[in-house]
């Protein structure tokens, strides 16, 4: 921070203002991410204002970003489908465009034969599908056949309107994998339980974190395997 260690007790006790310069580079030793950044910036401007309409100003910008990152697409970088509902329904509507879209970023699930194979799913429903994600510039079809995967990674944020629908269809998958053999490798957990409020709240921004940091891991790594996450946290009322 270019301080001496005195000035930052000082300003830890409240007996000091921290400065633009000071905090941008206690963010960057920190590591924080964009998001962070903006609003740890703001906190630090709102400390040295004394206009109360400046404050009230502030508190409300922090509040509304406060508030979009309490949302999951506010944290997962992804890209937009085409805005037409008719596009949308065909790849939301149901599980299966979506994990076939994914598969095609694993070297070992580019033929469609194989996805078949894998997903227990018709050639002639996969066939249909990647036709639809070629039109949607989701994959590349290879001259040997194999179907690419672009990079795009589709995220539909909870106040769109297929969500519900979306979220269904993908839980469906998950009842259909618990009623047939299951794997040592599967993991199965569900809990119910009472807490205090700000407890509650603690965990949800920690489900959060997580969430967040699992997605920044997956685009380090090397496509493999399709593997499901599913979680769910909610107050039951």
């Amino acid at each position: 921070m270019k301080c001496q260690a005195t000035y930052l007790i000082q300003i830890l006790s409240a007996k000091a203002k921290m400065t633009d310069e000071q905090a941008f580079r206690c963010a960057r030793f920190l590591k924080f991410n964009q998001h962070e950044l903006d609003y740890f910036m703001d906190l630090v401007r709102v400390d040295r204002v004394s206009d109360p309409e400046m404050i009230k100003y502030f508190n409300e910008k922090l509040k509304n970003k406060s508030s979009e990152m309490s949302q999951i697409k506010s944290r997962i970088a992804s890209d937009t489908i085409d805005s037409s509902l008719y596009t949308q329904l065909q790849y939301f509507s149901k599980w299966e465009p979506s994990i076939i879209h994914l598969a095609t970023s694993c070297k070992s699930l580019q033929n469609p034969t194989e996805i078949s194979k894998r997903l227990s799913i018709s050639e002639d429903q996969v066939y249909e599908t990647l036709n639809f994600l070629l039109d949607q510039n989701l994959v590349t079809k290879s001259p040997s056949g194999n179907y690419l995967h672009n990079g795009k990674s589709l995220h539909l944020g909870k106040d769109e309107l297929l969500h519900p629908i979306f979220q269904k269809a993908r839980r469906e998958l998950g009842i259909q994998k618990l009623n047939e053999s299951r794997s040592e490798f599967d993991l199965r957990f569900s809990s119910a339980f009472t807490t205090s409020k700000k407890h509650q709240a603690d965990f949800r921004e920690r489900l959060l974190h997580l969430i967040d940091n699992f997605h920044k891991e997956l685009s380090e790594t090397e496509s493999q395997e399709v593997t499901m996450l599913i979680v769910d946290f909610f107050q039951i009322s």
